[in-house]
């Protein structure tokens, strides 16, 4: 849209661009949703991965309550110790529900992506530590 304006503008997203086969996972989303998926379809996704086990550990406890089911899985994602695997490899969260493993991926516009209609280009990705850990 932005034309020639749009050269060397750059972009994040907070999540992970290089994901496990992540081939498989275009190929299966593009199946399901007849699109690419986005920026976020893949952190999506592992969210509600975590989501369902936490919701499966509850209704195998015999928890049919809406709130108790919305706790445990809470509970269950920010447990000290607790980790995922998930469509983007092993995660977990710490008590406030912040991922443990924040990573940013950064992006560029090149004008001759997309055959020549302009679209983001990968750049690189970079994991954020907390200083005080």
């Amino acid at each position: 849209v932005a034309g020639s304006a749009a050269h060397d503008v750059y972009g994040t997203v907070a999540g992970l661009h290089d994901i496990p086969n992540a081939q498989q996972f275009n190929s299966d989303y593009k199946a399901m949703f007849g699109q690419d998926p986005g920026a976020y379809s893949a952190i999506a996704y592992a969210c509600a991965q975590v989501i369902i086990a936490g919701i499966k550990k509850a209704l195998d406890a015999g928890t049919t309550d809406p709130a108790a089911i919305r706790e445990t899985v809470r509970a269950t994602a920010t447990a000290p110790g607790n980790s995922f695997d998930t469509i983007i490899g092993t995660t977990s969260f710490d008590k406030n529900g912040d991922t443990t493993k924040p990573v940013m991926s950064f992006y560029k516009t090149d004008l001759t992506a997309e055959g020549g209609k302009g679209g983001w280009v990968f750049v690189k990705q970079q994991a954020f530590t907390d200083p005080n850990a």
